[in-house]
């Protein structure tokens, strides 16, 4: 190789590497002599875009720039993807196809689960996942809804995610959140998740904000609890359900023990058993008493047929 040839492909590999770093850097000197425009910083990414790829394939430098979730982990750190977390691995690129070839079978070339478009190596884990064993059915695939789902039919192991609630989306990111610190991260898995280079889809993005919406439910679940703890219950053939309340029933410490009452929430088809401090039990029209328990009663047995009233 030349002296010419070499310093070109210094030159290359060196603002290839200054993009990744920062992909607005270049496009903005050049701006400067040239009149930047959008179109101008579109066609210098597109360019590097191109020239990372390269480079990768011909000598396994990998200078691309993983822009994947990068805003949202900004946001919340904890919901870092596995390609942010693993970012000093080798950023694989994997059709279904050649996912498939790694279903742990006799001349398979390894043992890799995909779950959310990312793949791991999960040989160290074959006991489980190896032919024959619990958990192989979701080798060789991206079988994401059956995490949450529990069907492990043909069907059922799909990264289709329509229809999952933002509680099963948070589930499933606790099974990231597990694989990502428990097995190796390969990479990225094309298709419903991620594009052909790698970045993330629109069925992506819908992924965090419903994640996001999650963890915005639960906060406010924690503060309708500790608002209303939950009753403590216990059932009798004799007498039927008790419900009552004491200073830490739902699992909330408090000052006041409160009373029993049903509470209708708003948006919700069955009322729960609360225990409401008695001001509180008087003011709020979601909140009623329990037939034949007198207002004060910290304790109350429910017959059947109030029970069935109250659904």
């Amino acid at each position: 190789m030349g002296s010419g040839t070499a310093i070109s492909v210094f030159v290359i590999v060196l603002s290839v590497g200054i993009h990744q770093y920062n992909p607005f850097i270049i496009p903005s000197l050049l701006g400067r002599g040239l009149g930047y425009t959008r179109d101008a910083y579109k066609a210098v990414c597109h360019f590097y875009d191109k020239t990372a790829a390269f480079v990768y394939q011909n000598t396994g430098i990998d200078l691309r720039y993983e822009r994947e979730d990068e805003h949202y982990a900004k946001q919340k750190p904890e919901f870092q993807s596995p390609a942010k977390m693993h970012k000093n691995t080798a950023k694989l690129l994997m059709t279904k196809a050649e996912l498939a070839q790694y279903d742990g079978s006799e001349g398979s070339k390894g043992l890799y689960v995909a779950i959310l478009g990312s793949v791991f190596d999960v040989s160290a884990g074959k006991d489980h996942y190896g032919p024959g064993c619990s958990y192989h059915f979701f080798t060789g695939k991206d079988g994401s809804r059956a995490f949450v789902s529990g069907d492990f039919s043909e069907n059922g192991l799909t990264d289709d995610l329509t229809g999952l609630s933002n509680k099963d989306i948070q589930g499933l990111w606790k099974w990231v959140e597990f694989y990502k610190n428990d097995y190796r991260y390969v990479g990225k898995l094309i298709g419903r998740f991620y594009d052909s280079k790698g970045r993330k889809t629109r069925e992506m993005e819908d992924f965090y904000q419903k994640l996001k919406a999650a963890e915005d439910e639960e906060v406010a679940e924690g503060a309708e609890k500790r608002r209303y703890p939950p009753c403590n219950v216990e059932w009798k053939k004799e007498k039927g359900t008790r419900v009552w309340c004491t200073t830490k029933s739902g699992g909330v410490d408090r000052a006041w023990a409160g009373v029993p009452r049903t509470l209708h929430e708003p948006g919700k088809k069955t009322s729960r058993c609360a225990c409401v401090e008695p001001k509180t039990a008087v003011e709020d029209p979601n909140l009623k008493e329990y037939p034949g328990c007198p207002p004060g009663a910290d304790s109350c047995w429910i017959k059947e047929k109030d029970k069935m009233n109250k659904k």
